[in-house]
């Protein structure tokens, strides 16, 4: 572990410290035009995380522990994180996000490319029990990897289970049959999309509003 000289002016996310306390802000985050997302917890019990915090649309949720966050284009990543994916408000419009556009952030680097702050505001939340929620966390998939993860689970998870069983464990289990049906017709098929990602990504996406439409009737 790295060691650092403390001192009154350090700021830390949890346990890191913040490198650049000027620039590392949640005001310059929101200046580089991305969206953010999180995969979080409704109820404790239903993430690959231990950490809890409470989620409401339209409100700040704090924690000193750190709060972590992805870009969009990573989200489809973090379906093991929990049973709601909440999308942030960065919206330096918004006065409720000008009250914590001060407040620092950290990346750390990770898997995920995480992102960590204190405070959060909360735009949206949508719950994996919807089969539209399923739908968004493919539309926002950004590479075959993650595609192939939400079907069939990552190797990094080591025995955890996949989107699937997940969903069933929660009794979401409309959402985990439109993930068995999309693995069903579509695990085996990844080398014909080799370079062909966004036509893959559009094929499975309608496949999903097919079987919304069934649902509806």
């Amino acid at each position: 572990m790295q060691e650092y000289n403390l001192n009154e002016n350090d700021v830390y996310v949890g346990e890191i410290r913040v490198e650049d306390k000027i620039n590392d802000t949640l005001e310059h985050l929101a200046e580089s035009g991305k969206f953010f997302w999180r995969l979080a917890q409704s109820r404790k019990g239903t993430s690959y995380e231990k950490c809890y915090a409470e989620y409401k649309e339209g409100e700040i949720t704090t924690s000193d522990n750190g709060l972590s966050f992805v870009s969009e284009d990573d989200i489809a990543e973090c379906y093991m994180y929990g049973d709601i994916l909440v999308e942030l408000d960065f919206d330096m419009n918004n006065d409720k996000f000008r009250k914590i556009s001060n407040s620092n952030y950290v990346k750390t680097g990770g898997s995920f490319s995480e992102y960590r702050a204190t405070n959060l505001l909360v735009k949206k939340i949508y719950s994996l029990e919807k089969l539209e929620t399923i739908r968004l966390l493919f539309e926002k998939a950004s590479t075959l990897l993650q595609i192939q993860g939400l079907i069939s689970g990552y190797n990094i998870l080591k025995g955890e289970a996949n989107f699937e069983s997940r969903l069933r464990k929660m009794r979401f289990y409309e959402s985990a049959n439109l993930i068995r049906g999309i693995r069903n017709k579509y695990d085996n098929r990844y080398q014909e999309y080799l370079g062909h990602f966004k036509d893959f990504r559009k094929e499975i996406l309608d496949f999903i509003d097919n079987e919304i439409k069934k649902k509806n009737i």
